[in-house]
């Protein structure tokens, strides 16, 4: 690589972007080849993944315990970024990364765990009123892991809430110890007791805090693939012209990812009431009475935070629809780009489409003065709380002592957590309601069940259709078959935007004793609408047949090109 290349940053989506000294260093080879490695040539190590060689799985309890599983990823990034003169040597490559644990493999968590599971609460809900529910099967199959984060959690919050506790009994001790010295002198050893019971709570509540950040966060990312898998999955077994196009690239980007961003709050939807109930009564037996002012006015700004949470929720609703629509009619757009050029429908097209981003921009808009709202009595409710709860207690005549004073404060500190969080947990609670509710209306859409028979030698036997392929040595076989117009409704009820009218099916196409011989070449000649496309539709299963039609039988693999344009992004 010239030594030129080092003077000017490279681009964001380059490799190594902003890393100019250790650019300049490789070799053109050595540059090839970590590029490559980098963009998705992976190395054997990558590629030869066996199930049951994650460090984690290997490690033992103790090493589980703290963590020790992570030190040969930590030791490989020391290694490759101690070059000479502090220069990095080579950025970590995937590589590098340790291998998955054996449960967390793509088909362990769908195959294996989660599809069972869905397929029986499709035919036995859970809660029959309700139908079929992807929440329920997503916590038979991952919420083991989240009840375990449950217990770290409420750990964690009791040591937060027993140290302002301790840390009173060891100031009162200390106001002993100054007033009279030498009745305490003989007695040092209980000052050195509570200071290390201090530090020791402190290190549970930070090793149970994090423990329980880790099993959420690995449930919920069990979650995210499990819904993303089924939603491929689904999408597969729905007709070409299922209309989804839009709404499963949106639930793939937006409506899963909603996991992750809810795996760091959701443990705070039922810790953080139990957490501010139990303050406020540390904080009584500190100042008295005063502390329920605190209680108080955190009673006074839930229903205002629940309101503009709840407008978020419906908000982000209700502009994830019309973005549906925007995408579907985009899409369309695309499609049928040579269509609309020819009959210069450009400017209709763009109205629509403008029309469906206004309205769109309208909910987005509602969305974020709803947020606006949210963030504002997020940010002052604390110190409200702070405010009210000291100038009570002084109102009151209270004796403000130091070892009353200081654990108030620490008392009052950690309540700003969970007073900050719980409406935002509530707020990402409601969106990721909304995300599983769409995902799960998609998962019970009807499936087009195929009339295709792929024939294989020595298959279907007793099915004479099937062996006439065989005897007549024929690619594609339809014994007697007549394509409808349109196709089967596939959009469920609750999904009024995008539904589509339904209406009487016709006839189009009768189809008897239709034969494509194999090995030779068939073309298909007719005028316009004569046909031609409907017969390639039912020859590949995307046309909708009479109940009376045979199946479609055939040999060999398929492969279309539609004479549909296309841009090139």
């Amino acid at each position: 690589m010239p030594p030129a290349a080092a003077e000017e940053p490279p681009a964001g989506n380059e490799p190594f972007a902003g890393n100019e000294s250790f650019a300049s260093t490789l070799t053109d080879d050595e540059d090839e080849r970590l590029t490559n490695q980098s963009f998705g040539t992976i190395s054997s190590k990558v590629a030869d993944r066996d199930k049951g060689a994650s460090p984690e799985d290997q490690a033992c309890f103790a090493t589980k315990l703290f963590y020790g599983w992570l030190t040969p990823l930590i030791n490989a990034g020391v290694a490759v970024t101690s070059g000479k003169d502090g220069a990095q040597k080579r950025p970590l490559l995937p590589g590098d990364l340790l291998e998955l644990p054996a449960e967390e493999f793509c088909d362990e968590v769908y195959e294996s765990t989660f599809l069972p599971i869905w397929e029986a609460e499709l035919l036995n809900p859970a809660n029959p009123a309700i139908g079929p529910s992807l929440s329920t099967a997503l916590k038979k199959a991952f919420g083991g892991q989240v009840y375990v984060g449950a217990v770290f959690k409420f750990i964690a919050d009791a040591c937060q809430v027993c140290i302002p506790v301790v840390l009173q009994v060891q100031l009162r001790w200390i106001g002993r110890f100054v007033d009279d010295p030498e009745d305490h002198k003989d007695r040092m050893w209980e000052g050195y007791m509570l200071s290390v019971l201090i530090m020791a709570m402190m290190l549970v509540f930070t090793y149970c805090f994090n423990a329980s950040t880790f099993y959420t966060s690995k449930a919920f990312m069990k979650m995210r693939t499990a819904s993303m898998l089924a939603i491929f999955d689904k999408s597969v077994k729905l007709p070409a012209s299922h209309g989804f196009t839009g709404r499963v690239s949106q639930m793939h980007g937006t409506d899963c990812s909603r996991f992750l961003e809810t795996s760091m709050l959701v443990q705070q939807v039922w810790s953080a009431p139990v957490f501010i109930v139990a303050c406020v009564i540390v904080l009584y037996l500190f100042i008295g009475p005063a502390a329920f002012v605190g209680l108080a006015v955190a009673i006074i700004t839930v229903p205002l935070q629940g309101i503009a949470a709840q407008t978020m929720g419906q908000g982000r609703f209700l502009a994830s629809r019309m973005t549906d629509k925007r995408l579907q009619r985009v899409n369309e757009f695309v499609q049928g780009i040579r269509i609309i050029k020819f009959m210069s429908w450009e400017r209709q097209f763009e109205a629509k489409t403008e029309e469906t981003r206004q309205a769109e921009m309208v909910h987005l808009v509602t969305m974020h003065k709803a947020r606006a709202v949210f963030q504002m009595v997020l940010t002052y409710a604390p110190l409200v709380v702070v405010f009210g709860t000291f100038a009570t207690a002084y109102a009151l005549g209270n004796d403000m002592r130091a070892s009353d004073v200081f654990p108030a404060f620490a008392i009052l500190a950690i309540l700003r957590v969970p007073l900050t969080i719980m409406p935002l947990a509530a707020a990402k609670m409601i969106e990721l309601k909304v995300s599983v509710g769409r995902v799960n209306a998609f998962l019970l859409t009807a499936e087009h069940e195929s009339v295709v028979r792929d024939v294989q030698p020595d298959s279907h036997v007793g099915d004479k259709d099937a062996s006439a392929v065989h005897t007549l040595d024929l690619a594609v076989y339809i014994p007697r078959a007549t394509v409808m117009s349109g196709h089967a409704p596939q959009q469920t009820p609750t999904d009024e935007e995008s539904a589509q009218p339904i209406v009487d099916p016709k006839p189009l196409l009768a189809l008897e004793n239709f034969q494509i011989p194999r090995g030779k070449i068939t073309v298909i000649v007719g005028p316009t609408a004569g046909g031609k496309s409907t017969l390639v539709n039912a020859i590949m299963g995307e046309a909708l047949f009479s109940p009376d039609s045979t199946h479609v039988y055939r040999r060999g693999s398929v492969a279309f090109v539609p004479q549909e344009a296309w841009i090139m992004n």
